[in-house]
């Protein structure tokens, strides 16, 4: 009798995604100026002027030409127009020296352009004027996120949420860090909510549309997270499509067993680079599952073409021969998997279907004993089933 044994869906592991970023690059003035530097991924909006909201901010002449100067500055930001606002802020700081909001604004700026140790000894100037300001520790936490020290970016960005919350200041950018310390931290229903109050804030902001869509994938709520990744999808400019959000949509289809939606997500991921082993196998996986299998082999052909020593490769389509009935070139190919990696337990329990179709009964018992001995979670009922001795 033919044994398929594919009872089970094939296992999706997924390996950590690489999110690709755009650089721009600025010409920057010279001397003093940052130099020979690149954006980051946000635009700056000023949410609040610290004079105007701040209950205990001194009285400051909104008239005069340097608060004219500093809001000209902060729209040429806005624009992302660093090279033209850095001069405005430092000839700011020359004549009035305890104007802590043109640090701000220049640690602002070599933060967005990854100049962090520039941006934390301007913001640790603008601290020491005014402690526990609003934008201070808004930037600071922000500069701390970026170059991975968390415990004081969490210290920052918490301090900024409360006295925004105290100040009523809606700042969604600032939620969008906050959420994203949570995501790291494995606080994942508080991220969500954060990133909830974000979003009504701001509803197409794409950042935390993509951050929730993430966030949902990881908590393998997929019903929801296919959803969510399809309103961050949609959001997307055409000129900057982020296909690591077609992979996560990708396989929450496949994990509710929606394969031909699967399918389709990772095509789109191929038609943009067919050099991507990845979307190939998890193509094939999805193939697999509705019945094609001479369309999996072939994907799983040019993912070995593409990297000849992943096991998994050849585990899978010795699979989808199987499912072909190719029981040979099957055998060969868990061979090969077993060969690349020899402590591969779906391997040996995949091979012992194979040498169950092929008569091969003992070779079969030897396998799924050796499946069960690495922790394969069906190897035991099907020795049972199979090889044990009553």
């Amino acid at each position: 009798m033919y044994f398929k044994g594919m009872s089970r869906l094939i296992e999706i592991k997924y390996s950590t995604l690489i999110i690709l970023f755009i650089l721009l690059n600025f010409v920057i003035p010279a001397q003093e100026s940052p130099t020979d530097s690149v954006t980051k991924h946000a635009n700056y909006t000023e949410e609040v002027d610290e004079y105007n909201n701040d209950d205990d901010e001194p009285v400051i002449d909104t008239t005069a030409e340097y608060i004219k100067a500093y809001r000209n500055g902060m729209a040429l930001v806005d624009s992302g127009k660093f090279n033209d606002a850095w001069p405005i802020f430092k000839k700011i700081i020359k004549e009035h020296p305890d104007f802590y909001q043109a640090y701000v604004r220049i640690a602002y700026i070599y933060y967005k352009l990854d100049r962090f140790d520039d941006a934390e000894k301007n913001i640790l100037r603008a601290e020491k004027i005014r402690p526990l300001s609003f934008e201070a520790l808004r930037v600071q936490g922000m500069i701390y996120h970026d170059v991975l020290d968390f415990p004081r970016a969490k210290k920052a960005i918490d301090s900024a949420v409360a006295i925004s919350k105290r100040k009523k200041i809606d700042d969604p950018e600032l939620y969008y860090y906050q959420a994203m310390l949570m995501f790291k931290g494995k606080s994942y229903k508080p991220a969500i909510l954060t990133l909830i109050t974000a979003l009504d804030w701001k509803p197409d902001y794409l950042n935390a549309l993509k951050l929730r869509g993430e966030i949902r994938y990881t908590m393998k709520d997929y019903t929801r997270a296919i959803p969510e990744l399809d309103e961050a999808i949609n959001a997307m400019p055409e000129k900057e499509i982020d296909y690591y959000y077609y992979k996560l949509r990708a396989i929450s289809k496949f994990n509710i067993r929606d394969y031909q939606g699967s399918i389709k997500d990772w095509s789109v991921v191929i038609d943009n680079d067919e050099k991507d082993e990845e979307a190939f196998t998890f193509r094939a996986n999805a193939k697999i599952n509705i019945g094609d299998n001479s369309g999996a082999i072939d994907d799983l052909d040019k993912a070995i073409k593409l990297n000849p020593k992943n096991p998994v490769n050849y585990c899978h389509r010795g699979i989808a021969k199987n499912q072909n009935k190719s029981y040979v070139e099957a055998l060969k190919d868990m061979d090969q998997a077993i060969k690349l990696k020899f402590n591969y337990a779906e391997a040996y329990f995949r091979r012992a279907c194979i040498k169950l179709n092929s008569k091969d009964k003992h070779g079969a018992c030897d396998d799924l004993s050796k499946a069960e001995s690495l922790g394969d979670p069906d190897a035991h009922k099907y020795f049972d089933r199979f090889c044990r001795v009553n």
